[in-house]
């Protein structure tokens, strides 16, 4: 009988390393609209200059977590709900946030300190090339001390480059806005960020780029005297769990047509076997010209995107494709990851093992 379980239990872990999914950088967590006229940095959110958001923040929403800041800690992550904005042009990287929640804190006297508190952090690394490596990592956190109504910003990564300062880029109402509205609960922020300055060698975006990026919101305790971060809501990871630019996704910079959907699902799957009799076409990912329309974009009921073998969602439009000059999406090739890879090789090796301890087991009884 213990023999019988332990074979079950040996194909149990060789079926499980082929479901688990895997995210990172080579997964497209969001696809963002090129912005056609630079948004007002004034802590007011408008669909006129933002678009639509990219993603919807809440907890059990797509890709979002609920993490608290210590494990054993019995209070729960204080209630956050939200949507958020990511759009882009040549220069800049523009993200904006209204998040909902009951309890705002930041005491924090220093801007480093802000982390300890209501906040958003965001991490960002260079344009990431298909096959090569991220250009680097930037964490950035944007608060607003509510009692005396001061926003501070700060980034704990060490400068991509060197020649440009934080602090002169970084200006409050001019680069960033953080607004908190007791009355309707929502604080609201606002970030422009000029690209070349977090990064090495690039000083201007494309479309096509893709670049990797993960975010938090930070909750303040409720029961502190002072603020004091009881939990977080993730966005993908590399922040509050883990400092690691590599855990985030890439977002992919669309043509201004584009109509991002804040509920988009990248669904990594294990390597299919294609058949030779009925090989599955590519999906066609949408080119600035032929963008699904917001009665085209993909729905709840109808899946927004079909995955890849390499794990990197691609968006399908519901519109014939036109002949367009334009980049599409691009694509990372075929393939497993090399985290899939190492994951499978140790799998196999384990089960081995396994199945070697009871064969011995059995032969000594």
């Amino acid at each position: 009988m213990k023999k019988a379980f332990g074979f079950v239990l040996a194909a149990v872990l060789v079926l499980s390393m082929f479901t688990v999914p895997s995210f990172g950088l080579d997964t497209v967590g969001a696809y963002v609209a090129k912005l056609e006229t630079a948004p007002t940095i004034d802590g007011v959110i408008n669909e006129d200059e933002w678009g639509a958001p990219v993603v919807h923040v809440e907890n059990g929403a797509p890709n979002i977590t609920a993490l608290k800041k210590q494990e054993t800690q019995t209070e729960e992550v204080p209630e956050l709900t939200g949507d958020v904005w990511i759009g882009w042009d040549e220069d800049n990287l523009y993200l904006a946030a209204s998040v909902v929640y009951d309890y705002h804190a930041n005491t924090a006297l220093l801007n480093e300190q802000i982390w300890d508190g209501s906040c958003w952090q965001v991490q960002v690394g260079g344009v990431f090339a298909p096959g090569g490596a991220e250009d680097g990592r930037n964490e950035l956190g944007f608060a607003v001390n509510a009692a005396q109504n001061r926003q501070m910003t700060h980034l704990w990564s060490t400068p991509l480059n060197p020649e440009v300062s934080y602090n002169d880029i970084m200006v409050a109402d001019q680069n960033y806005c953080v607004v908190r509205n007791e009355e309707t609960k929502t604080t609201t922020y606002e970030v422009m960020m000029p690209f070349a300055a977090f990064s090495a060698d690039i000083s201007t975006l494309k479309e096509g780029d893709k670049v990797p990026l993960s975010f938090t919101f930070c909750q303040a305790n409720p029961a502190s005297l002072l603020s004091a971060c009881i939990g977080f809501y993730d966005w993908y990871s590399g922040i509050s769990s883990t400092k690691d630019i590599t855990a985030a996704p890439v977002i992919e910079l669309m043509g201004a047509d584009f109509v991002p959907d804040p509920n988009f699902v990248p669904e990594p799957a294990p390597s299919p076997s294609p058949s030779p009799e009925a090989p599955s076409p590519s999906p066609e990912a949408p080119s600035p010209e032929q963008s699904p329309s917001p009665e085209q974009s993909p729905s709840p009921e109808e899946p927004s995107a079909e995955p890849s073998d390499t794990g990197t969602a691609e968006v399908t439009p519901t519109v014939e494709p036109e002949p367009s000059e334009s980049p599409a999406p691009s694509d990372d090739g075929g393939g497993l990851s090399t985290g899939a890879i190492v994951g499978i090789i140790l799998g196999v090796l384990v089960v081995a093992a396994l199945v070697a301890f009871l064969v011995v087991k059995s032969k000594k009884k």
